[in-house]
């Protein structure tokens, strides 16, 4: 069972992740070239924040897996991330 459960969480996690840090890189071309945090940091902060609403929403049972709500949130939750690490940063 616990296999099962590594096996789905790894499968998860890999779009939220790629789709949060991809957004995140991409954040200068939103945002424009004032944000002081590096590209790393900016797309990894992304990143984790797409993936922890990813979780929450799947994980607890809001949304399935691949909707288009899910891909939405994740698109909206790194897009509010990287927002907020290029102002508070």
């Amino acid at each position: 069972m616990i296999s099962i459960f590594f096996l789905w969480f790894a499968q998860t996690s890999i779009m939220p992740l790629f789709v949060g840090m991809l957004t995140g890189a991409l954040a200068p071309w939103a945002w424009g070239k004032g944000c002081g945090l590096s590209s790393t940091r900016r797309a990894l902060r992304a990143g984790i924040a797409a993936w922890i609403a990813h979780l929450a929403l799947v994980g607890g049972g809001i949304v399935r897996e691949g909707s288009i709500v899910d891909y939405a949130a994740v698109v909206l939750m790194s897009a509010m991330a990287s927002e907020l690490s290029c102002r508070w940063c």
